[in-house]
């Protein structure tokens, strides 16, 4: 289980450790190019947990959110999600697209481009922080832009990966704007068995 091996082996919670910290850095470093303005990257982390828990963290299954999702994939099958409330997504459209402030009352179709652009240049750094790591290919897909239910969303994840226990693995942060309350949640998700390749491979 992935969960024994952060708890049992120092060489693998280190490998980690360096994959939340650099992936979740470059990451932010992407969305700072891509606004022109700081990005602050908080408490960056990794952990195992399960879905339920995931979900309570952002107000439950049936809260609408806006999520952003793209994999990489080849070597190392990677799921990272973009959550944000539908009003953090309308100001930062607006920001992306350089309209005043409360003009953007909807995610139309250029919003739906400008989010997933932001999306692939996060997804992509994050990514490439985790090739320059461990050496392996990571190729991202095309990033999807969905507004549901946090359960609907998160239920893609459980698709994709098969993680239905309480044994999958998240690394985690939040970009923050500087000198706004603005918060985008950053999670990359793996499967128990990819990372299990990886951390194999790697010792």
């Amino acid at each position: 289980m992935v969960s024994k091996k952060f708890e049992q082996d120092p060489q693998t919670r280190a490998l980690m450790e360096q994959i939340s910290s650099q992936g979740t850095k470059k990451a932010a470093d992407g969305i700072s190019w891509l606004l022109g303005e700081k990005i602050d990257v908080t408490h960056p982390a990794f952990q195992t947990l399960d879905f339920p828990e995931l979900m309570a963290e952002f107000g439950g299954p049936g809260n609408e959110i806006l999520g952003i999702y793209i994999e990489a994939r080849d070597e190392v099958p990677i799921h990272v999600m973009l959550i944000m409330s539908l009003e953090e997504a309308l100001r930062l459209t607006e920001s992306m697209l350089g309209e005043a402030p409360g003009s953007v009352t909807e995610i139309d179709e250029l919003g739906h481009s400008a989010l997933a652009e932001m999306a692939n240049v996060t997804g992509t750094q994050f990514f490439n922080a985790i090739a320059e790591i461990t050496g392996k290919t990571l190729r991202p897909s095309t990033p999807a832009v969905m507004i549901d239910m946090l359960g609907s969303i998160l239920n893609i994840i459980v698709a994709k990966t098969g993680c239905i226990s309480g044994d999958v693995l998240t690394f985690e942060t939040a970009f923050v704007r500087e000198d706004q309350d603005m918060v985008i949640n950053f999670r990359a998700i793996s499967s128990p068995d990819a990372l299990e390749a990886l951390i194999s491979e790697e010792q």
